[in-house]
């Protein structure tokens, strides 16, 4: 096999590889404190020496002079201004500013084969922060702090070091095939995706789905493919092939 035609089957497996059918859900925030620096000019140099170089290296912005204050907003364009960093060697001045990004979960869709005996789908990371349009990166929410119900404080360089998906795709160190026998007629294999969306892989074409309450409430629902998201309310869960779907998933 020559080298031209090697290079072009990587190249035809990379393709397919990244063109996976993935499905992405917001499922809460993540708030990132990210670092903005900038060249001050020589007024704000000049007025930093006067209040003296210790006093000026690192303080909360409301303990400088009003005059030295209004230079920093106007210089850091008015952002959300808190503890400031100040180097006079390299006339510089840093703070850290949060920023909010949605957080997302992201499943591939995964496929079967042309006999529908097997099922196969990507196995990646669960959570991802869209911190640049289209642009996810990897998120283990064990290394956040949870502010609130569904937001989350991370930091930047945990989320820099992670796997990211791009247009391009996903690499393929960031996770692994996984395989399942799907012969058997009632095969059902489900995935939640968010709190109340579930990723359904099946070969029936008909489901039940069961309100509860003080009455069971039963009713068919037609499977529009083997491959299917569906969505149910909390009060809700659903008898696909050979299993029960419901919502586990918490914020």
């Amino acid at each position: 096999m020559s080298r031209t035609i090697l290079i072009l089957l990587i190249f035809l497996v990379f393709s397919i590889f990244c063109r996976r059918n993935l499905y992405i859900e917001p499922v809460g925030k993540v708030e990132l404190m990210r670092n903005y620096c900038a060249k001050m000019s020589k007024d704000l140099y000049i007025s930093f020496n006067n209040v003296g170089p210790n006093s000026a290296y690192q303080k909360r912005i409301t303990d400088f002079p009003t005059e030295i204050s209004t230079e920093i907003r106007k210089l850091l364009e008015n952002q959300e201004v808190q503890d400031i960093f100040v180097d006079l060697k390299a006339q510089t001045i840093c703070i850290s500013t949060p920023k909010i990004y949605s957080l997302n979960r992201i499943e591939d869709a995964g496929k079967f084969s042309s006999d529908l005996k097997n099922y196969e789908f990507f196995k990646m990371p669960k959570f991802w922060a869209e911190l640049e349009t289209g642009k996810f990166y990897n998120v283990n929410l064990e290394n956040c702090e949870k502010l609130e119900s569904a937001t989350w404080q991370c930091r930047e360089l945990d989320l820099r070091q992670g796997c990211i998906l791009k247009s391009e795709g996903i690499e393929e160190h960031c996770g692994e095939i996984e395989k399942l026998d799907s012969s058997d007629k009632n095969f059902a294999f489900s995935r939640q995706l968010s709190p109340n969306t579930h990723i359904i892989a099946t070969r029936v074409q008909m489901a039940s789905r069961i309100k509860n309450g003080n009455i069971f409430k039963i009713e068919n629902v037609p499977i529009l493919g083997n491959i299917v998201k569906m969505h149910l309310e909390e009060d809700q869960m659903m008898s696909i092939g050979n299993i029960i779907v419901k919502n586990e998933m918490k914020q």
